[in-house]
């Protein structure tokens, strides 16, 4: 499980608009994620293109973590 203190970190950097270097930072080499309804993405490199995709289209964006952050073992939620 992350200790509270990983997951502060991660949230602030997400909340920097550092997203890219959140994901290569904090995520595993085989992590997985999943879009409502999407199938799953695997895989730290997938998440890393994925977020260089979606950022290409944006003028901008601001970034802002919806509390509470869920945690059961090693699954982790954050809104």
């Amino acid at each position: 499980m992350p200790s509270a203190e990983t997951l502060e970190r991660f949230v602030a950097r997400v909340a920097a608009n550092a997203h890219v270097e959140a994901v290569e930072e904090f995520y595993t080499e085989n992590s997985s994620m999943r879009e409502n309804q999407g199938e799953p993405r695997v895989g730290r490199d997938a998440h890393i293109a994925n977020e260089r995709r979606f950022l290409a289209r944006l003028k901008s964006l601001t970034s802002k973590c919806v509390r509470p952050i869920f945690v059961n073992g090693d699954l982790v939620v954050i809104r």
